[in-house]
């Protein structure tokens, strides 16, 4: 009866054959669900946090203490998506925990990351606020990560020409869905 409805097969938009979990540079993109500005807004070309985008900053901070392979290196919160780079410094890091740190992660790929981040700040904020997935490129030269660097830095001064700045995400009640 059921077996005529088409199926959501999402396609995977990671590289095929790619270890996820390698030392490396990584530039990620995170989206609000809908697109809602949720985490603030751009005054004179600055990003003012609110309550929201100051939990997702104070989460995105802690990535690096649960996460020993983890270097965090520039991010931005914007109104409604959040930049970073971030480095894998050692993919056999062990898991099984130190001392100092209860909270460990028994998986050390980027999507580890993301989602761990994601969860974290979901659980904080009481209400799931993302996107089901997210963007990811791998930073594989100098250039490329001084151009990224550049990017996320400089983020807030051309929101205006923002591509993730949209007519129909304007609202500032984004939280009533």
């Amino acid at each position: 009866m059921y077996n005529n409805l088409p199926k959501h097969n999402r396609r995977s938009i990671r590289l095929k054959n790619y270890d996820y979990a390698s030392k490396g540079l990584y530039f990620i993109t995170i989206c609000c669900k809908n697109m809602k500005y949720l985490f603030g807004e751009i005054q004179n070309e600055k990003m003012i946090l609110n309550d929201l985008g100051k939990i997702v900053e104070s989460c995105w901070l802690k990535t690096e203490e649960i996460r020993q392979n983890v270097r965090l290196h520039n991010y931005v919160v914007m109104p409604n998506h959040f930049h970073a780079i971030v480095e894998i410094t050692d993919s056999t890091t062990s898991t099984q925990g130190n001392a100092t740190n209860k909270m460990v992660s028994p998986s050390q790929t980027i999507g580890a990351i993301v989602r761990g981040f994601k969860g974290m700040v979901s659980k904080k904020i009481g209400m799931k606020i993302w996107q089901r997935n997210y963007y990811e490129i791998i930073i594989r030269n100098q250039h490329q990560y001084i151009m990224i660097a550049n990017y996320i830095d400089n983020n807030p001064s051309a929101w205006h020409k923002d591509r993730f700045k949209s007519s129909f995400s304007n609202s500032r009640h984004a939280m009533h869905d």
